[in-house]
C-alpha cells in the first residue's frame, strides 16, 4: 500500500470514529469522557476529524427546527442506536468495524444535509385564521399573519427570504456581514438590523418600517449593501447602479406600490399596522372594496360587492380579524349598505 493511500484510509477511519463520538454524545447526553480525550490526543488525524465533524454537525443544529433537519437528525441518532443495540458495552468499547459502519452512514446523512441546506429553502406557512412566530437560527424572528407563507434561505454571505403570500413582520438580528432581504412581488426589502412589516394582502405591496432602516429596490437590482451601510441616503428615491430606483424608509413610514402607478411613501401609525399581530385590524378612511378584501383573508365566509356604489364608501374603524358577523353588523348600521345572502353561501353587499 503506498503512503498516500495509507494516509487517506487513516483520514477516513478518523472521520468515521469522530462522527461516532459525536453521535454518542448526542444520544447519551454527555459531552466528554476520558476515552474520548485520549482518542483526540492520540493523533493529529483524530483532532482534525473531530473539528470537521463538529462543523458538519453544526448544520444539523442550524436546521433542527425544519422538518427535513429534524428527520436527518433522527436518522443519524437511529444509526447510533442500532450500533449500540448490538452490544452492552460502552460506545468506546465497540470494535472499529462497528464504529465505522455506523459512522459512515451518519457522515452520508450530514453530507446530504450540507447539499440540502445550500439548495433548498426552509418554508414556513400558516392556515386561515392562524398566526405563527418563527425563530430563525441567527435570532431573527418572523411573525406570520393568517394564510401566509415565507421561504428562508441562509448562507455564509446573505440571508435571503421570499414572502410568497400574505403578510409578515420581520425582526432582524444585526449582522453586517450578512445582509437580510425579503423579496415580495418583484421588490426586495434590504435591512441590516431592523423591524419591518411586508403586506401583500390586497392589490398593493405595502412595506412599513417599524424600527431601524431599510431600502426597497426592484428584485433585479444589484444593490451595493456595503455602501448602503456606510453612508446615509440623502433622498427618499435615489438611483443605484445608474438605473435601479431605490426607496429608503424612515421609522413610521410606509411604502405603497402597485403595478402601473408611482410608489408612494407616507407616515403611518406603527401600532395600527401591527394590530394584526394581536388579532385586530384598523382601517383609516380606506375604501370598502379594500377593507372587504383584507377582512376576507381571515375568514372562510366570502364577502362580495354587488353594487359598484358600495365599493368606494370609506371606512374608519377597529375590527376583530375573522369576525365577519361583527363587521357586517357595523357597516350596515353606519353606512348605506345592506347585506344579502348569495346563492353560493357568500354575503353580497348592496347599496341602500
Amino acid at each position: 500500500m503506498n503512503r498516500a493511500l495509507a494516509e487517506s484510509e487513516r483520514g477516513t477511519a478518523a472521520l468515521a470514529e469522530a462522527t461516532a463520538w459525536q453521535v454518542y454524545f448526542e444520544s447519551s447526553g454527555r459531552d466528554s469522557s476520558d476515552e474520548f480525550v485520549a482518542w483526540v490526543n492520540a493523533s493529529p488525524d483524530n483532532a482534525a476529524a473531530w473539528e470537521q465533524v463538529r462543523g458538519m454537525w453544526g448544520l444539523l443544529d442550524e436546521h433542527e427546527t425544519s422538518d427535513a433537519g429534524a428527520e436527518l437528525r433522527r436518522l443519524a441518532l437511529a444509526d447510533a442506536d442500532a450500533a449500540k443495540a448490538s452490544t452492552q458495552r460502552w460506545w468506546s468499547s465497540i470494535n472499529a468495524g462497528q464504529r465505522i459502519a455506523a459512522a459512515v452512514a451518519v457522515v452520508t446523512i450530514v453530507g446530504l444535509l450540507t447539499a440540502w441546506g445550500l439548495t433548498r429553502p426552509e418554508t414556513y406557512s400558516t392556515s386561515m385564521g392562524e398566526r405563527r412566530v418563527v425563530a430563525l437560527s441567527d435570532d431573527s424572528r418572523i411573525t406570520l399573519d393568517s394564510d401566509s407563507e415565507v421561504q428562508v434561505r441562509y448562507s455564509k454571505e446573505r440571508r435571503a427570504l421570499v414572502l410568497s403570500r400574505g403578510q409578515a413582520r420581520f425582526d432582524v438580528a444585526h449582522d453586517t456581514a450578512r445582509p437580510f432581504s425579503v423579496t415580495a412581488r418583484g421588490q426586495q426589502v434590504i435591512a441590516v438590523g431592523t423591524s419591518f412589516n411586508v403586506d401583500t394582502l390586497g392589490p398593493d405591496l405595502r412595506v412599513t418600517l417599524l424600527e431601524g432602516r431599510v431600502v426597497v429596490a426592484p428584485q433585479s437590482a444589484e444593490v451595493d449593501v456595503a455602501a448602503l451601510r456606510d453612508q446615509a441616503l440623502s433622498a427618499k428615491a435615489v438611483t443605484a447602479a445608474g438605473s435601479a430606483p431605490l426607496v429608503e424608509l424612515a421609522a413610521g413610514e410606509q411604502l405603497t406600490m402597485r403595478t402601473g402607478t408611482a410608489p408612494a411613501v407616507a407616515a403611518v401609525s406603527a401600532a395600527h399596522v401591527s394590530a394584526w399581530e394581536s388579532g385586530h385590524l384598523v382601517f383609516d378612511g380606506e375604501s370598502l372594496a379594500s377593507v372587504i378584501e383584507r377582512m376576507s383573508h381571515y375568514s372562510a365566509q366570502r364577502l362580495l360587492i354587488a353594487d359598484p356604489r358600495v365599493a368606494e364608501l370609506r371606512i374608519t374603524g377597529f375590527f376583530n380579524a375573522g369576525d365577519t358577523a361583527g363587521f357586517i353588523s357595523t357597516i350596515t348600521e353606519y353606512l348605506p349598505v345592506r347585506a344579502m345572502p348569495a346563492a353560493d353561501g357568500a354575503i353580497a353587499l348592496q347599496h341602500r
